[in-house]
């Protein structure tokens, strides 16, 4: 691979990162409600008053810790620089939860500001994706799932953990 193909694909790697952390800030913000995989870390910290992007950076070194256990022997460098990935990822959600502070007051505009953050959270999503760098620990965690089941990413993002009697439900 060139250096300069590598560098355009790092920038707009990069660049994906921060649109994705002022996405997810923009639609916390609104008070319309969180994606689904952000729904867990705003949880534990709107109720236990700690700070998101301290809680976001937990769950996601959990979500590593558990990929590295199904992956087993399989582990390669990609995987442990999802760690770096959540501390970059978990600052970019502090900065830009100290800058993005607004309050509007009319359901209309919190709606176009949450039509906005959900456009920067796909297209930075798709960025990241696109460029095949290090993804992140929610996105690893299912490619995981997935290749232990013998199936993709989808099925990772969509199945549902084995209850205790070794059945899917």
């Amino acid at each position: 691979m060139e250096k300069k193909n590598y560098a355009a694909r790092a920038a707009i790697y990069a660049m994906g990162l921060v649109i994705l952390a002022a996405g997810i800030t923009m639609n916390i913000k609104t008070g319309l409600g969180v994606s689904t995989i952000i729904s867990v870390p705003f949880a534990i910290s709107s109720i236990w008053d700690v700070n998101f992007s301290l809680v976001t950076f937990a769950t996601y070194a959990l979500f590593v810790v558990i990929e590295m256990i199904i992956k087993g022997s399989d582990r390669t460098v990609i995987d442990w620089l999802q760690i770096p990935f959540s501390i970059v990822f978990s600052l970019l959600l502090n900065m830009f939860s100290n800058l993005l502070d607004f309050n509007f007051g009319h359901l209309w505009q919190n709606t176009l500001y949450l039509a906005a953050a959900i456009i920067c959270t796909g297209a930075g999503m798709s960025m990241m994706i696109a460029m095949k760098f290090v993804p992140n620990p929610a996105d690893g965690l299912a490619q995981a799932i997935g290749k232990a089941f013998g199936k993709n990413m989808g099925f990772g993002k969509n199945c549902r953990f084995v209850n205790h009697i070794g059945h899917y439900y």
